[in-house]
C-alpha cells in the first residue's frame, strides 16, 4: 500500500474536472512527471498523478527524493508549481517529455497533457533542439521563452563553421528607432550570457557572446 508524506496533507488536491483531464492525458500519452517519494517510499509530490494513474490503468513511474528535509521540498515544489511562468512550464514539459525514455510526442500530445498552450509549447521545443542549456536558463529564471526562442531562432545549430553562425538580422536604418521586441530580446540574451558561469561549455559561452554582439551591434 502506498502511503503520503505528513508534510503533503496541506496540499490542496486537483478538483474532479482537472482529475478527469489529467487520467485522459495521462491515457493518451503516459505519465510525464514521475511521482516522487522519499527514502522510505512516502509520496512527497504526485498525490493527484497517483490517483489519476489508478483510474487510467496505467502503472506509476516514480523517483526518489535523496534529500534530509522532506517539508521543505514539498514546500518548495508547491510554492515553484505556483509561481512558474508559462514559458517555464512549457520548457519543462518539453524537457520532462525529452527525457523520459517514453516514444517521442507531439507538441500538441505535450500540449493537451500539461495543459500549455501549443504555442508555448512549440517555441520551448525550438529552444530545447537548439541548445538545452539555454532551455535550463528559461526554467531558473534567467531568460524568457520569448527571448530564448528569438535566439534560438536566429541562430541555428547547424552551422558547419568553428566558430558560432553570426545572427541573420536585417540592418537598422539610420536614425530609425529601435523596436520594443528587439531590446528586450538583447537585453535576455545579455541576461542568460551574464549567468553562464563555469559550468557552460566553451561553445555555448561563444555561441552567446556572438549572439549579444550582433544584437547590440546592429539591433541597438
Amino acid at each position: 500500500m502506498i502511503e503520503f508524506h505528513p508534510a503533503t496533507a496541506d496540499v490542496p488536491l486537483m478538483d474532479d474536472a482537472a482529475l478527469e483531464a489529467l487520467v485522459r492525458s495521462i491515457q493518451a500519452v503516459g505519465l510525464l512527471h514521475p511521482i516522487v517519494r522519499d527514502r522510505r517510499g512516502l509520496v512527497l509530490d504526485g498525490r493527484s498523478r497517483l490517483r489519476a494513474c489508478e483510474i487510467a490503468g496505467i502503472k506509476p513511474q516514480f523517483t526518489t527524493y535523496d534529500g534530509d528535509d522532506c517539508a521543505a521540498y514539498v514546500r518548495a515544489v508547491n510554492r515553484q508549481r505556483r509561481g512558474l511562468s508559462k514559458g517555464q512550464q512549457a520548457v519543462i514539459a518539453v524537457k520532462s517529455a525529452a527525457l523520459s525514455g517514453l516514444p517521442r510526442r507531439t507538441n500538441s500530445e505535450i500540449s493537451v497533457a500539461t495543459g500549455v498552450s501549443r504555442s508555448h509549447i512549440s517555441k520551448a521545443a525550438t529552444v530545447w533542439r537548439h541548445d538545452t542549456v539555454l532551455a535550463d536558463r528559461v526554467i531558473d529564471g534567467r531568460i524568457s521563452l520569448t527571448d530564448a526562442y528569438d535566439v534560438a531562432r536566429q541562430q541555428p545549430t547547424t552551422w558547419p563553421g568553428p566558430e558560432p553562425r553570426p545572427l541573420r538580422l536585417a540592418p537598422r536604418a539610420a536614425g530609425q528607432p529601435v523596436p520594443g521586441h528587439r531590446v528586450a530580446t538583447a537585453a535576455g540574451v545579455v541576461r542568460a550570457l551574464s549567468h553562464t558561469g563555469d559550468r557552460s561549455a566553451p561553445t555555448q559561452r561563444r555561441r552567446l557572446n556572438s549572439a549579444a554582439r550582433t544584437l547590440l551591434r546592429r539591433w541597438l
